[in-house]
């Protein structure tokens, strides 16, 4: 316990279209859902020092039915539909 990884996207699905010279079109930029980039995003935290805060993580995915992975998505997309 003390870490929480979460890999973001699905490696099964296709790669964007990219102009000929490889760089992302601007359907790419504008996009998150078509670049490579973001699909494979990892993100790693580390609860070391922060053993409390996990519980409390641990404790509100477990009340909403949730992975603390999906747990840590809602907070954030709350946070950010609320700013």
């Amino acid at each position: 316990m003390g870490k929480l990884a979460w890999k973001d996207g699905d490696s099964r699905k296709k790669a964007s279209k990219r102009s000929k010279s490889g760089k992302a079109t601007k359907k790419d930029k504008g996009n998150p859902e078509n670049s490579q980039q973001r699909r494979n995003m990892a993100l790693t935290i580390d609860f070391g020092r922060y053993v409390s805060i996990l519980k409390e993580l641990e404790q509100l995915a477990e009340e909403e039915v949730r992975s603390v992975d999906s747990q840590v998505i809602y907070i954030l997309k709350k946070y950010f539909d609320g700013h």
